[in-house]
């Protein structure tokens, strides 16, 4: 049964909340306790695994999600996801070890490659449960499939950190125990929460179908996947393990920054899928055109909040290591906020339509200017350089989402734009005062409320319509 917007907003923001605040505290325990190298080295490992098994997803969470919210048959689905995920990720672990036999000094240098490839084989096991319940709008379900594993590492990680015992060694095993307990809470939630049991075992007619329909997005996935952490990867190559280190805890800032993102955008999918199956023009939709402002807004505020607190903040927390040295970095991040709402509303506006070419030569555009960008700025730059050439990239593939608009246009350049001059003017309060860095955050906040209604990007009646939204 079809739940209201509200009810989804409601379980996926509680669901990304509790996980966001047990895997930032996780996060921080790790960067206070491990040395610079250790903590780089850690997620220098962790980007290797995150990007591999995301291309073997081959993007069939996305189709599963649209396949379920379109009515299909979910033990079916259910079964051909998970049959691909066995199948490809024990493939790819049994590579692994041809690749440890073949090159055992490399493994030497980098000892905890396979058990932390063991841990995201199990959590990469446990994506069709997860995609099944994301497809079902379930989201509360979603939040019980992963907080045993966030409460586990936190829980762990917290009294080695407290007790003065961290280190890579006793902090890996824990990574493996709680991507576990994801696999197994997943499994059981779904039969037990979601009543969707396995169909038969896959034929292999069916799953050459499923994989044949996953096929335009398989490009999207392979582009998309590499270009998330592909950063983290050549700064590993290319700079010290303690540089990856400090870029490292600056983009998890900026994802901790764009947590509200993460709430809306899996709503956004089968909410904008209903209304394309009812044939309602999205580009002339009013509810769309508030959601895509108001993201806009939210997107400006958390870029500012993120400059106005960061270096008294992280340097009183991290005892110096992780402030000051990313002022530059964390300010090209957060510049990139607006730019990456506007492009995942577009992605997802197309993605509703079935326009799986447009997309996918988008993310080749943007893997290649992304690629190109860090060669070229890491060796002169350094972590700068990575952080310019992921803004550059998501701005041309937002560039080219507008420019392939069709009958549904939907005009989102300018509140990107009002709303980034009213948060830079903002901030430009915080960088010439001299008031203490107390009083800074709400001062620059009301100015920036009050540039956005003196620019009509806030307006009386956004509330009606909001609730309207709320109740679809």
């Amino acid at each position: 049964m079809k739940q209201s917007f509200r009810a989804n907003l409601s379980a996926n923001t509680v669901q990304l909340c509790i996980n966001q605040a047990f895997s930032l505290a996780v996060f921080y325990f790790l960067s206070k306790g491990l040395s610079k190298a250790d903590f780089g080295e850690l997620n220098w490992t962790l980007a290797i695994f995150l990007t591999a098994f995301a291309l073997l997803s081959f993007g069939l969470d996305q189709i599963i999600i649209k396949k379920i919210a379109a009515g299909e048959d979910r033990p079916v689905l259910l079964s051909l996801h998970f049959f691909h995920a066995a199948v490809a990720g024990l493939l790819f672990y049994a590579a692994l070890f041809i690749l440890l036999i073949l090159f055992p000094s490399f493994f030497s240098h980098h000892q905890a490659l396979l058990l932390v490839g063991a841990g995201k084989l199990l959590l990469f096991f446990s994506t069709p449960f997860k995609a099944l319940a994301a497809g079902a709008e379930r989201f509360r379900t979603m939040l019980y499939m992963s907080v045993s594993a966030t409460l586990i590492k936190s829980l762990c990680i917290g009294v080695l950190f407290f007790e003065n015992k961290i280190s890579l060694a006793l902090a890996v095993p824990v990574f493996v125990l709680a991507d576990a307990s994801e696999l197994v809470a997943g499994f059981l939630l779904t039969r037990k929460i979601l009543k969707t049991p396995f169909a038969s075992f896959p034929r292999w007619k069916a799953y050459r179908n499923f994989i044949k329909d996953a096929f335009p997005q398989l490009g999207v996935v392979l582009f998309s996947s590499a270009l998330a952490r592909v950063d983290w990867i050549l700064i590993g190559f290319f700079l010290p393990a303690f540089k990856l280190a400090e870029y490292s805890f600056a983009y998890k800032a900026f994802e901790a920054a764009s947590l509200p993102l993460l709430v809306i955008a899996p709503l956004l999918l089968p909410y904008f899928t209903r209304l394309v199956k009812e044939g309602r023009n999205l580009g002339q939709n009013e509810s769309v055109q508030l959601l895509l402002r108001a993201e806009m807004v939210i997107a400006c505020l958390a870029a500012l909040c993120l400059n106005v607190v960061w270096n008294p903040l992280i340097d009183s927390i991290t005892g110096g290591k992780y402030g000051s040295v990313n002022i530059r970095t964390v300010f090209i991040l957060s510049m990139t906020l607006p730019v990456l709402y506007l492009n995942n509303f577009l992605w997802t506006v197309h993605f509703a339509h079935g326009n799986m070419k447009l997309i996918f030569r988008s993310f080749v555009l943007s893997f290649f200017v992304n690629v190109a960008g860090n060669l070229l700025l890491i060796p002169l730059y350094q972590n700068e350089g990575a952080a310019l050439s992921y803004l550059l990239s998501v701005s041309v593939q937002t560039i080219f989402y507008l420019s392939y608009q069709k009958e549904e246009k939907i005009i989102g350049w300018p509140s990107l734009l009002f709303c980034s001059l009213c948060a830079l003017c903002s901030g430009m309060l915080y960088k010439y005062s001299s008031l203490q860095a107390v009083w800074m955050l709400p001062l620059c906040v009301a100015l920036y409320l009050f540039l956005l209604l003196c620019t009509v990007q806030l307006r009386r009646a956004d509330w009606q319509t909001f609730k309207q939204v709320l109740k679809a």
